[in-house]
């Protein structure tokens, strides 16, 4: 599309002149124009990408940048609406590559999976592993909530059980686990598990999912192969993950190459400038949802992310894993721990917009030094083969309160041996003033020795990336001319004295004559230099891996850091006091949050249920109008060849059943006689025969157990012993899984008596009393009850609940936590089932509210700290933003006159790919 504009002879890649390169980013979309006159130079200009609502669209953010681009240039660069130059592109839109990743062991086959996934460079979403802890049923649930690229499927050694992995895939095909951008295309499943169950994974998976295979990540105990796997999760990302993205397909049509992920294109640059320098690279590139980091040498890459650490949609979770007073202590402001964390919680909920003072501008600096050590722990983590990473439910809201009240919290220092060069790029790292771009990195690694330190000069190696694929030598003539600007070699001997004592003489000439400088124990300085400059270096009390250096004529000079290694306190980003950083306004503010007339909602069960609603019934809030009350049927895999040894084609013959017939435990289901020997199989659980398969083993899928009450076992009647006594018997404890038949205690008496108390049911151990010498069983029978939160009248119905349309107002909050809630709105008094309005809520209104709980509460403010530091038992929406500002006048209008109506909130929010923001029904 659009080369019928376009010269023929320019688009030819040796002989470009002027072209663009447009990254499409989770937070904005970069466009930079390459022309060349008598020389290259470059333009660049960036828009917020438009994969959130009401857009959707990203070719939407792409016409932006394009526009701005041209008008900033007086080139002429669209025609008819489509680029009238060549164009290529990369594109992250997705916010990072998710994944789900599941095994059987958590420490073994998960944990090699787990290694694959951040290898390849994906987001965790979550890893499921049979040992977790969690019922099959949360499992479902847990998946229902998750929107992945792609799942990862391990488990099991080659040669053995079958079970787990086909287990695995049940919970993934009961799950209806869906695609983080798309409900119609089939999301990816790659199988690296047991060879033997692959038949039984693909006629599981193959006809719900976009189902492959790969060779065992953990063929055995002792052995791993990730590199399959890894180079699958590569392909398949690029090939049926990039093209999801809103807007995708009529992106590519603009573009004349294939669009590159950019972590790839990012890659493909250091892969060849590696190649020509002999210096071992670690690249980061900071974004707004991960951290992505490279180590590059000799043409060979290496990339992690770190999934929760970035600018903008993962900005809070920086705080989680370091502690707010780490930001603090990088800051040479006068700033409340309140302010803040609203300060941070305002780009978190702005993902888009840029700072607005001096202060927002050096608390982002702060953020960025703390997200990319991190990064690099982690990268350095699993380059060693140990994984850091927190999954994102480990960084839940809950979690991320717990630990933000953590004092003190830090990460470790990466020790950054063997590198001869730190590349920063990124939107932060890029648009800053070089010299605190230099700072952001250093306070973030704190480099020892001597290293050089470079930045992207403006965010431009995935540009550079994608045109390597199609004109090496001009990718890397641009990134040596324009794209790589060289911040200095830093200095930084190691050890620690008395401050104020002098550590470094450094003597130089240049052509006005021989200098000195006599540099303290704390200080750290800038020495410039316009042509090639060699150093004399003499160290006191302090250790410094070289007595002379060099730095060539690309190189400002050196940057003496002699505050010492692992120092308690880095504070400076090079600011000046008059800096105003570019503005930005918030994509959120650029569309209405108000729409008026018909609310159509789905209201569904996470699995089957029974519907108790039928199109046309009008229903109330807390109508019921599905509900779910069941066990996951797990299937078990009985080795029937095996255990008689016998051809697996003979199975049939052997077996006393037939297929559907039911069977209880330990009765006899095969037999073999013989003269000498007589083989049985007993079966391990109560459950239908569900099918015979080729390898010999049978499918036994398990009873629902039909005991739904409390079992009450008396242990120490049952033994004869005094109730203090079952402590010491016990085999169990409060919250624990039980099979049925399993032994939750036993007892050998003196005279050698063997005794043990089995449970009746498959269930949860839910009490232990050792006053009367009891143990409590729960079956595991899990009930969801669904009810219709907005009345309306039932549009339609499914076979896990149904559609409910109404009439009414609807507004879209910024943020929200805490769920669904329904009720009527009250300003002055409220209490009881009513929703609370408020303009701001303080820590003193909250703490009224919570001893007169209320079913919600809706706030144009209120402070993030206040949140974190409170439990709430109830929903909150913050329409506009945390701290002092001013509210939405439309929207605290309308919810001030909205006194005597219903109001249905749902405080779900989710900021990155797939946007979700809390919602707020008003009905008439």
């Amino acid at each position: 599309m659009g080369a019928d504009n376009r010269d023929s002879t320019e688009s030819s890649s040796d002989k470009l002149s002027k072209f663009c390169v447009i990254d499409v980013g989770s937070t904005t979309t970069k466009a930079i124009l390459f022309k060349k006159d008598s020389q290259w130079e470059y333009y660049r200009f960036e828009a917020p990408t438009t994969v959130e609502k009401p857009y959707e669209d990203v070719t939407i953010g792409v016409a932006n940048a394009m526009a701005g681009l041209q008008e900033l240039t007086s080139d002429r660069l669209i025609e008819d609406g489509v680029p009238s130059v060549p164009c290529f592109a990369t594109s992250s839109a997705g916010g990072g590559l998710a994944v789900v990743v599941s095994g059987l062991v958590r420490d073994v086959t998960a944990r090699s999976a787990e290694r694959v996934a951040l290898g390849a460079g994906s987001i965790i979403l979550q890893i499921i592993a049979l040992d977790d802890g969690r019922t099959p049923y949360r499992k479902i649930e847990i998946l229902q909530t998750l929107r992945p690229d792609m799942v990862l499927l391990a488990g099991g050694f080659d040669g053995g059980a079958v079970f787990g992995p086909v287990f695995l895939a049940e919970l993934l095909s009961q799950s209806g686990l869906r695609s983080k951008l798309s409900d119609n295309l089939k999301l990816p499943v790659i199988y690296s598990g047991n060879a033997d169950a692959r038949p039984y994974v693909s006629e599981i998976l193959q006809e719900r999912f976009f189902y492959c295979e790969v060779p065992n990540i953990r063929p055995a105990a002792t052995a791993e192969n990730l590199e399959p796997a890894r180079n699958k999760i590569h392909d398949v990302f690029m090939e049926h993950v990039m093209s999801r993205a809103p807007g995708y397909d009529k992106f590519a049509e603009l573009i004349d190459a294939p669009i590159l992920p950019t972590p790839a294109a990012v890659s493909k640059i250091l892969e060849h400038v590696s190649t020509h320098i002999d210096k071992k690279i670690l690249a980061i590139d900071i974004g707004g949802a991960t951290t992505d980091i490279y180590t590059a040498e000799n043409g060979k890459v290496f990339r992690t992310v770190s999934a929760n650490l970035g600018m903008s949609y993962s900005i809070l979770n920086v705080i989680a894993e370091t502690g707010i007073e780490a930001v603090s202590e990088m800051l040479d402001i006068d700033i409340s721990e309140t302010e803040l964390f609203n300060r941070i919680g305002n780009k978190f909920i702005n993902p888009t917009s840029l700072p607005s003072d001096l202060e927002d501008t050096l608390i982002e600096c702060a953020v960025a030094s703390l997200a990319i050590r991190q990064a690099v722990v982690e990268h350095l983590s699993v380059l060693r083969g140990v994984s850091l990473s927190l999954t994102d439910e480990e960084l839940s809201w809950s979690r991320l309160k717990r630990i933000i009240r953590k004092d003190k919290r830090k990460t470790g220092r990466p020790s950054l041996d063997g590198y001869d060069m730190i590349v920063g790029s990124g939107g932060k790292l890029s648009h800053s003033p070089r010299e605190t771009a230099a700072m952001i990195m250093i306070n973030a690694l704190e480099p020892e020795h001597i290293v050089d330190i470079a930045v992207d000069s403006a965010f431009m190696f995935p540009q550079l990336g994608v045109l390597a694929e199609t004109n090496v030598d001009l990718a890397l003539k641009l990134f040596f001319e324009i794209g790589l600007v060289q911040l200095g070699k830093v200095v930084a001997p190691i050890g620690r004295t008395k401050p104020g004592t002098k550590v470094l003489d450094i003597k130089w000439e240049t052509d006005t004559g021989p200098h000195e400088e006599k540099i303290a124990y704390g200080e750290l300085k800038c020495i410039g230099v316009e042509s090639k400059t060699d150093f004399a270096i003499k160290t006191r009390k302090l250790k410094l891996s070289a007595r002379h250096v060099s730095v060539d004529g690309s190189q400002p000079g050196l940057i003496v850091d002699a505050r010492g290694r692992h120092a308690e306190s880095l504070k400076g980003f090079n600011l000046p006091s008059d800096y105003i950083p570019p503005a930005r306004e918030s994509i959120f503010a650029r569309h209405s949050r108000i729409e008026r007339g018909r609310i159509r909602i789905v209201r569904e069960l996470a699995v089957s249920g029974e519907v108790y609603v039928k199109a046309g019934d009008t229903v109330a809030s807390d109508m019921v109008i599905a509900r779910s009350i069941r066990t996951f049927l797990r299937p078990f895999f009985i080795d029937i060849a095996g255990r008689l040894k016998i051809p697996p084609d003979e199975t049939e013959k052997y077996l006393l059943k037939k297929v559907g017939d039911q069977i209880d435990r330990r009765e006899v289901i095969a037999e073999k006689k013989g003269m000498v020997e007589h083989k049985v199989v007993r079966s391990e659980v109560s459950g239908t025969l569900e099918k015979i398969l080729p390898i010999g083993a049978i499918v036994v899928r398990e009873r629902q157990e039909q005991i739904t009450g409390l079992q009450s076992l008396n242990v120490a009647k049952e033994f004869e012993i005094r109730p203090e006594r079952v402590k010491a018997c016990l085999r169990c404890e409060v919250g624990q899984e039980v099979e049925k038949g399993q032994w939750i205690a036993e007892h050998r008496t003196r005279s050698g008596q063997h005794r043990v108390c089995e449970s009746p049911i498959r269930g949860k151990i839910r009490e232990i009393s050792l006053e009367y010498g009891v143990v409590v069983v729960e079956p595991l029978l899990e009930e969801l009850q669904l009810e219709a939160w907005m009345p309306g009248v039932v549009e339609s119905i499914t076979d896990k609940g149904c559609v409910i349309v109404n009439q009414g107002t609807t507004i879209q909050g910024m943020w929200g936590s805490g769920g669904e809630a329904a009720g009527k709105p009250e300003c002055d008094n409220p209490g009881g089932d009513d929703i609370a309005i408020r303009q701001r809520t303080g820590h003193a209104d909250l703490k009224r509210l919570l001893e007169k709980p209320v079913a919600g509460l809706i706030t144009s403010t209120m402070d993030l700290q206040t949140f974190i530091d409170t439990k709430i038992p109830f929903p909150i929406v913050v329409m506009d933003g945390f701290g002092e500002m001013s509210p939405d006048a439309g929207v605290q209008r309308l919810l001030s006159e909205s006194t005597g109506k219903f109001i249905a909130m749902d405080a779900d929010t989710q900021l990155r790919a797939g946007v979700v923001r809390p919602r707020i029904y008003i009905l008439d």
